[in-house]
């Protein structure tokens, strides 16, 4: 009896052990699990990883992704309520008091009347009223996925809006820093000179000005910095302390991108989505005007029954019946002609509005196209304006040093190559902008073109 109450013991034990270990291994699962979340959550991440983090989480997006959903299930809907049949079982339950004479037979009863029956309706036509009703829904369906792909573009243009205002800004700053820094230490090299009797007074002052001028670029550069990682922030919900995009090879992969007019057209006609949902909104207004146009004919079923009531204890009846029904319009109080010319303008005007839309694409496509080519030239020739302002700063830096250049000379060659730093990242930027500006144009800016 020992024996056996010291095995069970020793059973419990083991099993108590065992599956205090194994949730332990759980347990540590679910740490480990999450420590890999949070690892993942707080990686350095690309232009891709953004763009793709904010695919998936947009608000927006998700909510055009849901309608989409719920637009594709309308086709379902309009061919089983005009295709296919229409089947139910009908039961009545009431009380009467019956009486009939006939002849010399009067028949008079009371009391329950119960009846029920089974009906059955196929649509045999319908005036061509269910084809033209599925054609609307294919183009409505068609006219949602190009919105969804609008609204795609869209936010993602933003996202990366976002990013690159986030890096200039963060370039900018670090430039007037710089800036501001090497003022200081003009303007207490000048100080110092001063108080040897070398320097003149006109020219502290005037040291002392561009020193504080710089420092006002540096607050109001910091104040755009942090402007640019709330708005980053907003659109993406992403830290920014995330962020670590190659600035330099988007510009670059930007600035070789070669195309030629023609093709940046032909794209826009055959891919751009606020093109193509006036095209779609254009063919469901034709679809609707022949849906119209099914007021004016006939419609023919075939209707079949079985019917059973008891109306007294003296009647009882059953009936069976098949047969076809045609229904003919004549008069529908004359909202038959008022929706076909409804029907009719409409159709107008989403033509006028295609044309409108085509024309305001072509002649944004010219625009931007013509917009990209120059800027990549500016930005050539304001790299080289740059190089130039940068070494014109060094040379009369050291002409300074030995007398043959004034401090005034000194300070208008570093403003310039201050200017020209802060010009030469902006004309990058616009390289940039006007080459996703002409992929949106083209219908081209989605998560599988960018990256396959």
């Amino acid at each position: 009896m020992k024996k056996i109450v010291f095995i069970f013991a020793f059973f419990m034990i083991n099993f108590s052990l065992f599956a205090f270990e194994n949730k332990n291994l759980i347990e540590f699962d679910k740490i480990k699990a999450k420590q890999d979340f949070i690892f993942e959550e707080n990686k350095k991440m690309q232009l891709k990883d953004i763009l793709e983090y904010t695919f998936n989480n947009n608000d927006t997006l998700n909510a055009e992704r849901e309608k989409t959903k719920a637009i594709k299930t309308e086709k379902t809907q309009i061919f089983g309520g005009n295709a296919l049949p229409n089947a139910g079982i009908e039961l009545d339950y009431g009380w009467t008091d019956f009486d009939q004479k006939m002849g010399a037979f009067n028949l008079a009863d009371d009391g329950e009347t119960k009846g029920g029956k089974i009906y059955l309706q196929q649509p045999i036509f319908k005036s061509g009223r269910t084809a033209m009703q599925i054609k609307m829904v294919n183009n409505k369906i068609e006219m949602q996925k190009n919105q969804l792909m609008d609204v795609e573009q869209e936010v993602l243009f933003n996202t990366i809006n976002a990013t690159l205002n986030l890096l200039q800004a963060k370039e900018i700053l670090a430039i007037t820093i710089k800036n501001e820094e090497s003022l200081k230490k003009s303007y207490d090299y000048v100080v110092a000179r001063r108080k040897v009797g070398r320097e003149t007074l006109a020219n502290v002052s005037l040291a002392k000005a561009r020193y504080s001028s710089a420092k006002t670029d540096t607050i109001l550069a910091n104040t755009q910095y942090l402007n640019a990682k709330a708005n980053f922030s907003r659109i993406t919900k992403i830290n920014t302390e995330l962020v670590d995009v190659d600035y330099e090879k988007i510009f670059e992969d930007c600035f070789k991108y070669d195309i030629v007019f023609d093709d940046v057209l032909y794209s826009a006609l055959n891919k751009n989505p606020k093109y193509q949902i006036a095209k779609n909104n254009y063919e469901m207004n034709k679809s609707n005007l022949k849906l119209a146009k099914t007021n004016f004919l006939p419609e023919l079923y075939l209707n079949a029954q079985i019917s059973k009531s008891d109306t007294t204890d003296l009647i009882r009846n059953k009936d069976k019946s098949v047969g076809l029904n045609l229904k003919i319009p004549l008069f529908q109080s004359g909202t038959e002609y008022a929706k076909y010319k409804q029907a009719s303008y409409s159709l107008n005007q989403s033509k006028f509005n295609l044309n409108d839309v085509r024309d305001v694409l072509i002649n944004q496509c010219v625009s931007t196209f013509d917009e990209f080519i120059s800027s990549k030239s500016i930005v050539l020739s304001s790299k080289a304006y740059r190089d130039a302002a940068k070494l014109a700063l060094e040379n009369t830096f050291a002409e300074e040093r030995i007398g043959r250049a004034t401090l005034v000379d000194l300070l208008d060659r570093r403003k310039e190559y201050f200017d020209t730093e802060i010009a030469y990242l902006q004309y990058k930027l616009n390289v940039i902008k006007y080459y996703y500006s002409l992929k949106v144009l083209m219908g081209n800016l989605t998560i599988q073109n960018l990256f396959g």
